[in-house]
């Protein structure tokens, strides 16, 4: 009589990665930081009932991982029959005597709430209450491997937002070791072809139309390998002033923010007497969505694609660094185009059976060129239109810290939620003196193109 094979969702390359490329110093967790009106109270008894009913309901906020005996093969969700809301769900006490005061003391929290790695026995997602007399959030951490980008989005949806449809479970019987093996194996020539047609693609600067080399970030203050400190801060702007610059000068709303970032960078690095080598302009590595319509839970949290492009933080005005930003941003997105954009899920693929390729690619990176792939991550998420609530009191600004990298100490993610944009900034405080003023300069930076260009 046969064994029955256990179910599950095997974790496809592109999320099983961001498991492969964790360590101590750096866990790949995310968090969502959702700010609540001044003064709101909310019950953390009644926020655990609420999440049990959502979390009984959603298959998906129930996934536990689990690993293969033998490393040869992906992790898998196993999609547990109940879980506890209350091991999800922590407390943060705001106790300071003014609203400013406690907005620091969240900030710090969200800080110490990226130190901490997830716990691999629950689903990999918490809520943190956080709130004082005058400042209430809610913190929704959720590894990269279960959530990123617009599935984020989603599952606060589904947490926070109107009562969603009940979910369907997706668990299937799992394949066997030796079967999921092959089918890795039989990715390898499908991966030799492709990357032999994208070689040639011949890949151009995003500044000069030259070639360029596979590691072309300048490398920064930050660049060095983060510890495992993490600081957090985040400042707001208002969309309407994001789109009219992005109105005057043809250009999108990410290239705006992009644009943005790269003053604030660079006003950040004369402030502090800091430089960068010469030689490159600070680079952002800027992720997009390849997702297509069909339910998120179906589909890789991280199929997303990226592009380079240099901030032009040599150039003093804000009019000519958005213009360029903007021809840089095309070039980019083109020529990734133009590229099969689903190598790179073929190669996270055989993680399993090449699992230096990361620390490979850092190491000459860092070794042989001595900078690394991007100075910075520069995120851009546009939030659904449903309406997320807490306890009755509406969520009134989404801010998003997200992940660092061997070689890159800084993230900046904006979060666009109703008519507020906000800038999330995460680094690593050991290298990133300062960064809360940096984080406070980007509104400002937008309002000085919008006074450039309108």
């Amino acid at each position: 009589m046969s064994r029955e094979r256990p179910r599950g969702i095997r974790l496809h390359g592109a999320d099983a990665s961001q498991l492969y490329r964790e360590s101590p110093e750096i866990p790949h967790h995310t968090v969502k930081v959702l700010r609540l009106p001044d003064g709101a109270r909310v019950e953390p008894d009644e926020l655990v009932w609420h999440l049990q009913r959502r979390v009984d309901a959603q298959p998906f906020l129930r996934r536990v991982l689990r690993r293969p005996r033998v490393p040869l093969a992906h992790p898998w969700w196993e999609e547990a029959a109940v879980v506890d809301v209350r091991r999800q769900v922590s407390t943060v006490t705001l106790d300071a005597a003014t609203s400013a005061d406690q907005r620091a003391q969240l900030d710090a929290a969200v800080g110490r709430l990226l130190q901490e790695p997830l716990p691999r026995d629950r689903p990999l997602w918490r809520v943190s209450l956080a709130q004082g007399s005058e400042v209430c959030a809610v913190v929704v951490s959720t590894h990269h491997g279960l959530a990123a980008g617009p599935v984020n989005d989603w599952l606060l949806t589904i947490l926070l937002g109107p009562e969603p449809a009940a979910g369907t479970p997706a668990a299937q019987p799992l394949a066997s070791t030796p079967a999921e093996l092959a089918r890795l194996l039989g990715v390898a020539p499908r991966l030799a072809a492709r990357t032999a047609r994208a070689a040639r693609t011949r890949r151009t600067s995003h500044t000069t139309g030259a070639a360029v080399a596979p590691f072309e970030g300048a490398a920064c203050p930050w660049s060095t390998g983060p510890t495992a400190r993490r600081a957090f801060a985040s400042s707001r702007v208002s969309l309407a002033e994001v789109r009219a610059a992005g109105a005057a000068t043809g250009s999108t709303v990410t290239e705006v923010l992009l644009a943005a970032v790269g003053g604030a960078v660079q006003e950040h690095l004369r402030v502090a007497g800091l430089a960068v080598d010469g030689a490159r302009d600070v680079t952002a590595v800027v992720p997009m969505s390849l997702r297509v319509p069909g339910p998120p839970e179906l589909q890789p949290a991280n199929l997303n694609s990226s592009y380079f492009v240099g901030l032009q933080v040599a150039d003093d005005d804000p009019r000519r660094r958005l213009a360029a930003i903007g021809r840089a941003s095309r070039s980019a997105r083109d020529a990734r185009a133009r590229t099969d954009q689903s190598m790179g899920y073929d190669v996270m693929e055989l993680e399993p059976l090449r699992h230096a390729f990361y620390r490979a690619a850092v190491a000459f990176g860092r070794h042989v060129l001595h900078r690394p792939a991007a100075s910075l991550v520069v995120s851009s998420v546009r939030g659904g239109a449903s309406e997320l609530t807490v306890s009755g009191h509406p969520v009134v600004e989404v801010a998003s810290g997200g992940a660092l990298f061997h070689d890159c100490g800084l993230n900046i993610t904006t979060w666009t939620h109703g008519d507020v944009v906000t800038f999330g900034l995460v680094c690593d405080p050991t290298h990133l003196p300062g960064h809360d003023r940096l984080a406070r300069s980007l509104p400002e930076q937008v309002r000085r193109l919008v006074e450039s260009v309108v």
